[in-house]
């Protein structure tokens, strides 16, 4: 619970600081100008975009946990996908969202081994629909990031080069003979240290899981139809997520800019920074979204719609999620974020 705690006051203590930067370094008559012509018909609805984001990965959840022949109601799924949203956004890498996932999903009756394997196939299709379809817009729209973004060419590197080695990782636990050979060599190594009692009983009921779990991947691997459809389902709502930023621009700027360009330059941002290695990759989200933003917003405060941004897509789910993991009898605050 420290560590949770100490994770959110380090989040909030983030924002504050962007907050005084946008304050210090910003033109005031812009900035006046920026929150005098908003529009906030379109700020609501960039706002409900984020709710739909939530619904499907809900309704991806729900689907996925049937693949293992469970019942669990949207409901529950929604509810365990807020929680899970909670504490991908307060641990470096979102670390912390897919143990609370496996938690949460035990308490509904779930085997540990089986929840690693839904929890590592979410992970995976999530990470490869955002890769697919990042590459397939920037085949699309090569001539407008070549043109309008600065440095795009490493940054592009550096994202995709992350993301396929987080895939491939992913793609080791669907090998149970290597799974119980990284483990087994985890435990030997622990034993030369000592503890060596506790480390056969924690080894047999590892090695069992691995079976549990090598089992449940390969029923997923036999469900190719369904595998297709939780990959439409994540595409969506990648989609929908990433389309949240036209809605800003909408709400902020006079005119109006080309979606397709501002979608496929979030498809972009969202695969950098996935996996920039702070809570809910501060820092790094926002100087990345600095990049590209200003190519779409001329007469409002980049600096203050990247706090938009920030606020509607990371810190609801802080706040939103935060609520849900209070209100969830399981109690997954109980458990340590990674």
């Amino acid at each position: 619970m420290k560590k949770i705690l100490f994770n959110i006051v380090l989040t909030v203590l983030f924002a504050l600081v962007m907050i005084l930067i946008i304050i210090k370094f910003e033109d005031p008559g812009m900035l006046q100008n920026t929150w005098a012509l908003i529009n906030y018909n379109y700020l609501v609805v960039a706002c409900v975009f984020m709710v739909i984001y939530w619904l499907f990965d809900g309704v991806l959840l729900y689907n996925m946990v049937g693949i293992m022949s469970y019942k669990l109601s949207y409901r529950n799924s929604f509810n365990i996908t807020m929680s899970v949203q909670f504490f991908n956004a307060i641990t470096p890498f979102a670390s912390g969202g897919q143990p609370a996932m496996v938690y949460l999903l035990s308490k509904k009756g779930i085997t540990y081994g089986e929840s690693t394997a839904l929890v590592v196939l979410k992970s995976i299709i999530f990470q490869a629909s955002l890769f697919v379809v990042t590459i397939f817009s920037i085949i699309f729209n090569y001539r407008f990031f070549i043109r309008n973004i600065t440095g795009f060419i490493p940054l592009f590197l550096i994202g995709s080069l992350t993301n396929i080695g987080v895939i491939l990782f992913y793609c080791m636990f669907f090998n149970k003979f290597l799974m119980s050979k990284i483990m087994n060599g985890l435990c030997n190594l622990i034993c030369k240290i000592g503890f060596k009692k506790q480390i056969d009983k924690f080894r047999d009921n590892v090695n069992k899981e691995i079976e549990v779990m090598g089992t449940a991947m390969h029923t997923i691997r036999k469900n190719k139809r369904r595998i297709t459809r939780f990959v439409f389902i994540s595409v969506i709502k990648i989609t929908v997520l990433c389309s949240i930023l036209y809605f800003l621009q909408l709400a902020c700027e006079p005119v109006k800019a080309s979606y397709i360009n501002m979608l496929t330059s979030q498809y972009m941002v969202t695969m950098i920074t996935s996996l920039v290695p702070s809570p809910g990759a501060a820092g790094g989200a926002e100087g990345v979204g600095y990049v590209f933003f200003n190519v779409f917003f001329k007469t409002s405060s980049v600096l203050a719609v990247v706090f938009l941004w920030r606020l509607i897509t990371y810190y609801s789910n802080l706040l939103i999620g935060g609520i849900f993991c209070l209100l969830n009898k399981d109690r997954p605050l109980k458990q340590e974020p990674s």
